[in-house]
Parts: C-alpha cells; sequence; structure tokens
C-alpha cells in the first residue's frame, strides 16, 4: 500500500497518487469480482453434486481428473504455507471468508468420494500430499467444525486406503528395502576390501621381516657379535 509511507504519499504529485487511487479501487474491484465468482461456483458444484446421478458424471474422463486436481490445489491454497501467511485487511470488501471456502470445498470433496473413482482420483494426483489434507482437518477441528472435520478425515482414509495409494506405498517400501540390501552390500564389499588389503599389507611387513631377520642371522654366521646394531 503506497499509503503505507505516510512521507513519501505526501510527496507525490497529485496526478501520480490519482493514479495510484484509481488503480487501487480497480484492483480491490477485480478482487472482489473474482472471489464473488469463486464462491458461487462452488456453491454450484456443491448443489449439483449433492445428487448422485449428477454426481456420478464427474466421474469420466477428463472431467475426473481436472475435479480431482481442482479440490487438491484449493485445498492446499487454503491451508498451505501462503495462505497462512496470507492476511487480508478488510476481507469483507473483497467476499473473502476463507473458512466458508474450507467448509465448501470439503462438503464438494465429500459428496465426489462417494465414488472410488474420485478417491483413486486423489491419490494418483502429482501434487497430493497427505499433509496438506491432515492440516486442514486439524484446523477444521480447532474452528470446532466437526462434521467437516470428519468429513474431510473420511476422503483421507479412503485416498490412503485406495488401491493405487497401497501400490504405490508398497513399491516404495520394496525399493527403500532394495535400496538398504544394495547398501549394506556396499558396506560388506568395502568391509571386505578393507580386509584383504590389510592381509596383503601385513603379508609384505611379515616377509620383509623375514628378509630383515634373514639377512642378520646370515650377518652373524659369517661374523662374531660385536654389539653391531640391526643390519
Amino acid at each position: 500500500d503506497s499509503k503505507a509511507d505516510t512521507k513519501a504519499w505526501e510527496a507525490m504529485q497529485e496526478n501520480v497518487k490519482q493514479d495510484k487511487e484509481n488503480f487501487y479501487r480497480g484492483q480491490q474491484r477485480t478482487a472482489a469480482g473474482f472471489m464473488s465468482m469463486a464462491k458461487t461456483t462452488l456453491e454450484l458444484l456443491t448443489t449439483v453434486t449433492a445428487d448422485a446421478d449428477i454426481a456420478r458424471t464427474f466421474m469420466v474422463q477428463p472431467l475426473l481428473s481436472r475435479t480431482a486436481y481442482a479440490v487438491l490445489h484449493f485445498l492446499e491454497l487454503l491451508v498451505g504455507p501462503r495462505c497462512q501467511t496470507l492476511n487480508v485487511k478488510n476481507p469483507q470488501r473483497y467476499n473473502f471468508d476463507k473458512h466458508q471456502l474450507m467448509l465448501s470445498m470439503v462438503q464438494l470433496a465429500g459428496q465426489l468420494a462417494r465414488y472410488p473413482e474420485f478417491t483413486q482420483a486423489l491419490a494418483d494426483e502429482p501434487d497430493f500430499e497427505e499433509s496438506t489434507l491432515q492440516t486442514a482437518v486439524d484446523l477444521l477441528n480447532t474452528s470446532h467444525a466437526y462434521a467437516a472435520a470428519d468429513t474431510l478425515s473420511a476422503v483421507l482414509h479412503s485416498i490412503s486406503n485406495s488401491p493405487g495409494r497401497l501400490k504405490k506405498k508398497a513399491r516404495m517400501s520394496d525399493e527403500a528395502a532394495a535400496a538398504a540390501g544394495k547398501g549394506a552390500a556396499a558396506e560388506g564389499v568395502s568391509d571386505m576390501d578393507g580386509v584383504e588389503a590389510a592381509a596383503a599389507a601385513a603379508g609384505d611387513w611379515e616377509a620383509e621381516t623375514k628378509a630383515l631377520v634373514g639377512k642378520w642371522i646370515a650377518g652373524q654366521s659369517r661374523t662374531p657379535y660385536a654389539g653391531s646394531a640391526w643390519p
């Protein structure tokens, strides 16, 4: 906000201030319009998907993947790091109600999650993070929206136990086990190499020692001991 710095604002020319005021008011109207459209669209979706027959039409591609992406994307926007630090001054002016948006999105997700195709589509989304949905559940419980929290918990449980998700977890577990096995094998090879190297070094030392002792014995057999040092 240009007006935050009072001295800088007062130092501006009147035409510059007028341009900034006009731009600011235009952005306010745009933001309010977009939020109003988003709320209306979300309310329409929650209304039509309450009908099981209409909700079934969302289980057909490409609408299925697009809807799953939209649900996850908007939940991430509402509970992710960016929104946690978002501070909207006069949110009513922009039709911004974070809590109501969350409730509507959870209602939509719950109504579509009656079908396993939708929970599988959520699980298959590349950007799916269980932590995002769990954060949303925690926030809903904190705000005493227990029914919505239970709905989203049920959705999360369905996703976690979907066939595709279970296969993915099993694959990740197998890959981790294989990687650990390779690491252990490599460590074993490394240890074996170290043992072999130590044995070789010990063998060299033993050979050198025998050679020195042999030289000393040979010298003693040729000349009497006269207090000479180790040759």
